[in-house]
């Protein structure tokens, strides 16, 4: 409800804010005359506070300085703010680069609401550089900031996306996205991310939505199989072998084939360093993958490949990864009944001419 609460009434609003007696969880100061004035004395009150987790200033006419005030408590070590609704006010350039100072030191925001404001791409393209460096919001709202365009920061809006690991949902409704932009800037960015899984808008179909279900389906599916720190089973295959900073592996044994791309999405993304592709109905276009990927040289150590439909021809593909590869120590390949002699012919060649760190077979 509009109570036209003014910066005069926000001093006295401001001085119970400063008792420090006062638990405050939820402020919901929508709807009013609060400028930039106003904001500065609520905060400045509010800055010894440990309990806000919720706070509502949308629609009212805050422009740039206030926000300050409101960096300096989202950046104190003890804030647990996790919902701040901006929406409808009227920040404009000046603000909006202000405000991105909070994006590399906070740690308890989690939902951000900026829709409808007077930013432009000038203003907002230093704040969307600056999302790399955030590690919590998981809801960014940047819709109907009708001056923002696929052209200008929306760029590299999805380029810091590109290597965020926080942001699950993206609202761009009201703002003009096109065909190109989506081809050249935001697929290529979601080959790198795992994280963003929803985007509203108006947007050409099924252009980026196939590369957001890749990454529903990593969090549902894939995810539960991730070990941080490897944990082997008696029998999983010699830990021997297995480099002693291993820190990581996923065991994907016996999943469906149509989660082997989602998953090796997930190996790059977190580096692992462990693999069992088992028993997952691999052919020859899953090997060209995973060569595509043993080629760039990751930290990967170990990778089971056993019960799969691997033929000669994929051996051949892994063989051509290997002579690049200098850090897979361990593969396997057990029941594999396409691979003939001819197949491990190619294996071998390499590993006595161009590779000498695979040393288990």
């Amino acid at each position: 409800m509009k109570t036209e609460i003014n910066d005069k009434i926000c001093e006295s609003i401001g001085l119970y804010l400063s008792n420090n007696n006062c638990v405050l969880i939820d402020l919901d100061l929508s709807r009013n005359l609060i400028t930039d004035v106003g904001l500065t004395t609520i905060m400045t009150n509010l800055i010894t506070s440990c309990s806000l987790m919720y706070l509502n200033l949308s629609s009212n006419s805050i422009r740039d300085k206030g926000l300050l005030k409101l960096v300096e408590f989202l950046n104190k070590p003890k804030c647990i703010l996790a919902e701040l609704s901006l929406s409808n006010n009227k920040i404009n350039n000046e603000g909006i680069e202000i405000f991105a100072g909070f994006l590399a030191k906070n740690q308890s925001l989690k939902m951000l609401d900026l829709s409808k404001n007077e930013f432009t791409d000038h203003g907002f393209e230093p704040f969307a550089v600056e999302i790399v460096k955030n590690t919590c919001l998981s809801f960014l709202d940047i819709s109907r900031n009708k001056d923002l365009n696929d052209e200008g920061s929306l760029v590299a809006l999805v380029q810091s996306i590109a290597y965020n690991k926080s942001i699950q949902t993206l609202d761009l409704t009201g703002i003009r996205i096109r065909k190109p932009f989506l081809k050249s800037h935001f697929e290529h960015a979601l080959v790198s991310n795992i994280t963003l899984k929803f985007v509203n808008g108006k947007m050409p179909a099924d252009i980026v939505h196939e590369m957001l279900k890749i990454n529903i389906i990593i969090e549902q599916q894939v995810m539960p199989n991730y070990l941080p720190k490897a944990k082997f089973r008696k029998g999983d295959f010699n830990v021997k072998i297995i480099d002693p900073l291993n820190t990581s592996s996923l065991n994907m044994s016996g999943s469906d084939n149509n989660l082997f791309q989602p998953a090796l999405k997930f190996v790059k993304y977190h580096d692992i360093r462990s693999c069992d592709f088992s028993s997952m109905g691999l052919q020859d276009q899953s090997m060209q993958l995973i060569a595509d990927y043993l080629v760039k040289n990751p930290n990967m150590r170990s990778m089971i490949l056993d019960g799969n439909e691997i033929s000669d021809y994929g051996m051949h593909k892994l063989a051509g990864s290997l002579k690049k590869n200098k850090k897979l120590a361990h593969v396997s390949f057990k029941n594999c009944p396409q691979i003939t002699d001819e197949g491990l012919k190619h294996l071998l060649e390499v590993i006595s001419t161009d590779n000498s760190v695979l040393f288990s077979i």
